[in-house]
């Protein structure tokens, strides 16, 4: 499995998702290298066809599971970085702090901010998962685990 953290971001004056993933070191390295790609994890996450790839792996279990537009992830940014206790992105039990998520990929990402403007100051919506698979992917239903 290529994902190994995800935290998807809507805000309902916008018409996409966007979605900060924490990619499986390995499996990451792994693609890279069957696709030609070369570069540490950080620069890894930085290359767009990386990006793009994953986008497309949610799309495409997107359309399996007829989801809507609006409810398709448009961007994705891969961070080497998992969410942790020690960035305040965790509470003890493991449970995603959304709004100081929203607010650390605001500062840390001004493409995030840009792509979630005006989100403090009005309604969210929030998508929250720990495994993609959890989400969208059931294997029993023959899909392949990215």
């Amino acid at each position: 499995m290529i994902l190994f953290q995800i935290w998807i971001y809507g805000n309902s004056f916008e018409s996409f998702l966007v979605a900060i993933v924490n990619p499986n070191k390995q499996a990451l390295e792994h693609w890279a290298e069957e696709n030609e790609i070369s570069g540490d994890y950080p620069a890894l996450c930085e290359n767009p066809r990386e990006k793009e790839y994953i986008r497309g792996e949610l799309s495409k279990i997107a359309k399996a599971k007829k989801l809507k537009g609006f409810e398709f992830i448009k961007a994705v940014h891969l961070d080497p970085v998992p969410f942790d206790i020690e960035h305040d992105l965790l509470t003890p039990k493991y449970s995603k702090k959304r709004p100081q998520l929203l607010k650390h990929y605001q500062v840390s990402y001004p493409v995030f901010s840009l792509n979630c403007k005006n989100s403090m100051t009005h309604r969210k919506r929030h998508v929250s998962i720990s495994l993609l698979c959890a989400i969208f992917c059931f294997l029993s239903d023959g899909f392949t685990a990215i």
